[in-house]
C-alpha cells in the first residue's frame, strides 16, 4: 500500500501512526521496529532535505513473502536528500545505524528529484497471502 505523508514536524508521528493501523496482525515487538525505522527515515526525508515543508513523503509497506516487511519512504521533488551524507547536529546519523542494525536489508536510491530509502524487515507471522 502506499500512503502519502504531509512534510512536516508531524510526518514522522503520522508515519508511525499509519505504520500502527496498517500493521494489525504483527506482534507488538516488530510494529515497535517497524514504526520506529519508518520515523527515522521519514524523519531524514524531511528534516535532511532542502525544503522541510516541501511536497508529502511517500510511505510504501508490502509484505511480498511470508517472512519480511518491506518498508519504502520516498522524498518529495522539491527535497530531495542523501541519505549517507552526514548533516550538521549533534543528533544525526543514529536512524540509518538503527536500520543497518535491526533489518536484513536496506539501500537507497536518487533519481535526481527524489530520494528513496527502503529495508527489509523480517517477522514471523506475516502469511504469506497478506499486503499491507
Amino acid at each position: 500500500m502506499e500512503y502519502r505523508i504531509p512534510s512536516g514536524r508531524s510526518a514522522p508521528a503520522i508515519a508511525r501512526a499509519t505504520v500502527s493501523a496498517a500493521t494489525p496482525g504483527l506482534d507488538a515487538e516488530t510494529v515497535y521496529v517497524l514504526q520506529l525505522l519508518t520515523s527515522e527515515l521519514v524523519t531524514d526525508a524531511v528534516g535532511h532535505g532542502d525544503d522541510p515543508f516541501a511536497d508529502d513523503v511517500i510511505l510504501r509497506l508490502d509484505c511480498e513473502d511470508d517472512d519480511r516487511v518491506y518498508v519504502e519512504v520516498v522524498s518529495s521533488d522539491d527535497n530531495r536528500f542523501d541519505p549517507l551524507v552526514p548533516r550538521p547536529s549533534s543528533t544525526n546519523g543514529h536512524g540509518l545505524f538503527l536500520v543497518d542494525q535491526l533489518v536484513t536489508r536496506w539501500g537507497s536510491d536518487t533519481d535526481g528529484s527524489r530520494t528513496k530509502v527502503w529495508f527489509e524487515l523480517p517477522v514471523a507471522d506475516v502469511s504469506s497471502s497478506r499486503a499491507i
